[in-house]
């Protein structure tokens, strides 16, 4: 919720005529670094990409103001083979709100790491599927509170 709520924040600092350049500067901030981990990403390698998690947090099916909506664009953007898996999205709001997204989604946890040669982990709940990632993968794992065993894998924690 922290990007709706420094726009609400600095619009009733704007308002009333109040400065508060600290407050502006977290929402540039969160931006440039989506910018440098949609670069980090598209630089880990060639081939498919599959993203671990869509939604804002684990447990919600809300996508609003989700980085990784971003982060998949963006690659997708980049002409980028890529697919996302999340057990929480609820296809039928996705349809709705993101209509564009729906394409990338895979039902099915096999059906996206299958043949990923990046897997980008963004949300808690990947170490249940860690062990049908192919070994040549490179695990970037953005989600960094949880640490997961991945054998004959690369993994690097951002």
């Amino acid at each position: 919720c922290l990007p709706k709520d420094m726009r609400a924040i600095t619009h009733l600092a704007d308002k009333a005529n109040v400065e508060v350049p600290v407050l502006r500067s977290i929402l540039e901030s969160n931006m440039k670094g989506l910018r440098n981990l949609v670069t980090r990403v598209n630089d880990a390698g060639t081939g498919r990409i599959a993203i671990y998690g869509l939604t804002f947090k684990s447990g919600t099916d809300d996508v609003r103001e989700s980085p990784m909506v971003y982060l998949l664009r963006s690659l997708a953007g980049l002409e980028r083979d890529v697919c996302v898996y999340d057990a929480d999205i609820n296809m039928t709001t996705l349809r709705i709100e993101h209509a564009d997204l729906v394409k990338y989604v895979r039902e099915r946890p096999a059906d996206a790491f299958a043949d990923a040669d990046i897997v980008v982990v963004c949300k808690k709940g990947f170490d249940s599927h860690a062990a049908i990632i192919p070994a040549s993968s490179v695990v970037l794992n953005l989600f960094n509170q949880e640490r997961f065993e991945i054998s004959n894998k690369q993994e690097f924690l951002y």
